[in-house]
């Protein structure tokens, strides 16, 4: 039936049943369809009800004139069970006395006009029965556009001139989270731009929404309206905002990181010289004061540094599986100790609470750089609450795939955070506080302990509510820990006679660490790069130990491991670096590793720590990424 349905709308052909029993009036009303103007018709008559519905069971009609004195049915009750069988069909009702009161019934059954039977053979029958035909060509339209937006998966809207909606499909209602009688014949309250792309927003149970939306002219009921296409654009606007922070935050961590590695160097080389003049001054010399000024101040400069290494995930970690339980409960009793007395402070622990691998003193650094933020928060006291709970993410974020995790809830009652300043609030040297009360480095400490340790970092703060910080870190099932061992001896066995080959390019380091070995006895061989290494080895008919940095030109501390593993497999290699976030130097105990900055008791005793090892062949590792 649909088929033919579309062929009529399109080619002005029409099929009506006449339903009259007196053929006097019957032929008044084909003669009157055949007078119609650019329009096909084809005219069926029967003359019963009966007759009627076997008609319509049998072909497709268009339209029925319907007499209400039939032989077989009389009255309303005719109209009726027409549209109980046919409800899309146009209907005109002929009467030969119609009142008003009927005229009215017959058009709240479902007919589109009323006649009286002294009419047909006038040419209003003519204007009635185009009347009709249009307005079924309108309707039959309108119930295929309804038919079509009901399935679309966007939210569709029809709008009238006045800005009042006409229609909206189900996927309108789910957007606006509204139901028919709440948004239909009600004002649009959106901007209507035809033939553009606008952004629009709105809320939706109290939740502002962004969405893209179009319009295009259209026509409804007969009249000039608008068709409106709204995508919901509100996790796709979140998701990339989610994407661009955390590029932002990873050029960040790698700007950052690379400053912290340069400037270690430098501090190296200040540690190293400072000492050599401390040490060479005699106790009573007032200028011994002045040098250790300066190595005070070059330990709170190696402080600033291992912060921004931590933001970088440079920093080096001793991760081992723990029960954040046990962790929280720890920094629980240092918090008493050291947040004021008019702070609330309340932890909430799980039973069975999910291991985790993580670095536990870097995890209590956490807590207590958020617990610092929280009472900096509350200068008048308040509540300081942490919450740590097993985790199920079912659904992935910018940081995190789908999985078990742990969370951390650290909240407290205090000023909150701006919305300005949200977006920013992990970033390095960047602070709220006044001149002097802050370094800025605190919360991007945090965030890169948490990314280190392969978890995430997020905030929620309303100003003048309060703050959240949310840690997730993922679930472990490994029953081992992974720890990092790096034991200086600073023991009377600091001194050697071994010979050392130093390969560092950064010539200030290069210097101040052969002199370092050297005035302790050992005989030090130099290079600048991996390349230049492998030819100064090959040279020397003795070589105890390589003291290399990992980051050169030409050829890195760890290529020229695979080298030598190869060349002189029994030879001890100690590898020096401002970076640890590579796994085969921080997950091995046959990897030596000793971070910069050091001072000279550092490297002297980790040198004789290394020399005293067991004689174990190096096995290949993999290029640092750092």
């Amino acid at each position: 039936m649909g088929a033919p349905l579309l062929k009529s709308l399109t080619s002005h052909s029409f099929r009506i049943l006449l339903v009259e029993n007196n053929a006097e009036n019957a032929d008044l009303a084909r003669q009157r369809l055949s007078e119609v103007a650019d329009y096909s018709i084809e005219v069926l008559q029967v003359t019963r009800l009966s007759d009627a519905i076997t008609t319509l069971d049998k072909m497709t009609v268009d339209a029925a004139i319907v007499g209400l004195d039939l032989p077989d049915s009389s009255g309303i009750d005719t109209l009726r069970r027409l549209r109980d069988l046919r409800p899309d069909i146009a209907v005109v009702v002929i009467a030969g006395d119609a009142t008003e009161d009927l005229c009215n019934m017959a058009l709240r059954e479902g007919a589109l006009d009323f006649l009286n039977k002294s009419e047909l053979g006038s040419r209003l029958v003519t204007r009635t029965i185009v009347h009709a035909l249009e307005r079924l060509k309108a309707q039959k339209r309108q119930s295929q556009i309804e038919a079509l937006l009901s399935v679309n998966p966007e939210a569709v809207v029809v709008i009238d001139q006045d800005g009042m909606v006409k229609l909206a499909n189900d996927a309108a209602l789910k957007l606006f989270g509204k139901d028919h009688a709440e948004l239909l014949d009600k004002d649009f309250g959106l901007p209507v731009m035809v033939g553009k792309v606008s952004e629009v927003q709105f809320l939706c149970c109290g939740v502002s929404h962004t969405a893209v939306m179009r319009v295009v002219d259209c026509e409804w009921e007969g009249k000039p309206a608008f068709l409106a296409s709204i995508r919901d654009t509100t996790e796709e606007r979140q998701l990339a905002e989610q994407l661009r922070k955390a590029q932002k935050m990873e050029a960040i961590g790698l700007l950052a990181g690379g400053i912290a590695h340069d400037f270690n160097n430098l501090l190296l080389v200040m540690v190293i010289y400072a000492e050599i003049v401390f040490n060479g001054l005699d106790p009573g010399d007032r200028r011994r004061a002045d040098v250790q000024e300066i190595l005070d101040a070059v330990e709170r400069a190696q402080a600033l540094t291992e912060q921004l290494l931590a933001f970088a995930r440079h920093q080096p970690i001793e991760p081992r599986i723990v029960d954040l339980n046990e962790v929280v409960n720890g920094v629980h009793n240092l918090l008493r100790r050291t947040l004021p007395a008019n702070i609330d402070i309340q932890a909430v622990n799980q039973q069975g609470l999910w291991p985790v691998t993580v670095d536990p003193r870097r995890a209590e650094q956490v807590l207590m750089n958020l617990a610092v933020n929280a009472r900096d928060a509350m200068p008048s006291g308040g509540k300081f609450t942490v919450v740590v709970e097993n985790t199920a993410l079912a659904e992935p974020t910018a940081q995190l795939p789908v999985g078990d995790y742990v969370s951390i809830r650290v909240s407290d009652d205090g000023a909150g955070i701006l919305p300005e300043d949200i977006s920013r609030i992990f970033d390095p040297f960047y602070t709220t506080k006044d001149v002097g009360k802050g370094t800025g480095l605190g919360l991007a400490t945090c965030y890169g302990i948490i990314r280190q340790s392969n978890g995430d970092i997020t905030v929620q703060s309303e100003a003048g509510i309060g703050t959240t910080f949310t840690i997730m870190l993922p679930r472990t099932r490994e029953t081992v820990a992974v720890v990092m061992k790096s034991t200086v001896l600073t023991g009377p066995r600091v001194r050697g006679t071994e010979t050392i080959v130093v390969v560092e390019d950064e010539p200030a380091v290069l210097r101040s660490t052969s002199r370092i070995l050297r005035d302790a006895g050992y005989t030090v061989v130099e290079a600048v790069n991996g390349v230049d290494a492998r030819e100064v080895i090959a040279r020397q008919t003795k070589v105890d130990l390589v003291l290399t940095d990992v980051i050169m030109p030409k050829m890195g501390g760890t290529q020229l491991a695979e080298h030598l593993v190869v060349d002189f497999p029994q030879l001890k290699i100690l590898f020096m670096t401002g970076y640890a976030n590579d796994p085969s130097l921080t997950a091995s105990t046959e990897r030596h590793v000793l971070f910069k900055p050091f001072q000279s008791l550092d490297l002297l005793g980790k040198i004789r720590e290394v020399l005293s090892t067991a004689e174990v062949a190096v096995k290949p590792i993999e290029a640092l990424s750092a």
